[in-house]
C-alpha cells in the first residue's frame, strides 16, 4: 500500500462550482493531509445577487481584514481585477465586534500597508 496519495476533485455548493487537489501522508500507520487546495470556477448568479457588481473577476478575496484589505489593496496596484466580499455590514467590523478599542502595542511600522486604502472603492469614505 503506497505511503502518499493526491488526487483532485470537484465541487458544488448552493453558491459556487469548484475543484480542489489533496495530498495525505501516512505517518506511523495514520493519515494525514499535508495538502488541501481549493479553488472556485464559477459562482453561480442568483437572481438579482450580483446586481452591479462586476462579474468578470480572476480573484476572489474572503474577508476584509487586515490581510484582505492588503490583498485587494495589491491586486489594484497589479490591474488584477478582485471581488471583495465579507460576512459583516461594514470594513472593520471583525475589529469593532471583537474589541471594544483597537491599540496595536508594537511600533508602527510594523503596521504600515504598501498602499493607499483611501484610494480603493471598498475603503468607507
Amino acid at each position: 500500500m503506497p505511503d502518499n496519495i493526491a488526487s483532485g476533485f470537484t465541487f458544488s455548493t448552493p453558491v459556487a462550482n469548484g475543484r480542489g487537489f489533496f495530498n495525505v501522508t501516512r505517518t506511523g500507520g495514520e493519515w494525514k493531509a499535508s495538502t488541501v487546495f481549493m479553488a472556485l470556477d464559477d459562482l453561480k448568479a442568483r437572481k438579482n445577487t450580483w446586481q452591479g457588481i462586476e462579474t468578470d473577476v480572476q480573484v476572489l478575496i474572503v474577508g476584509v481584514g487586515q490581510n484582505g484589505l492588503q490583498i485587494a489593496a495589491r491586486f489594484r496596484q497589479m490591474q488584477v481585477s478582485a471581488l471583495v466580499i465579507e460576512r459583516n455590514d461594514c470594513v472593520g467590523d471583525t475589529w469593532r465586534k471583537r474589541h471594544r478599542t483597537l491599540r496595536l502595542h508594537t511600533p508602527k511600522e510594523h503596521h504600515s500597508c504598501r498602499s493607499d486604502f483611501h484610494a480603493l472603492s471598498i475603503w468607507p469614505h
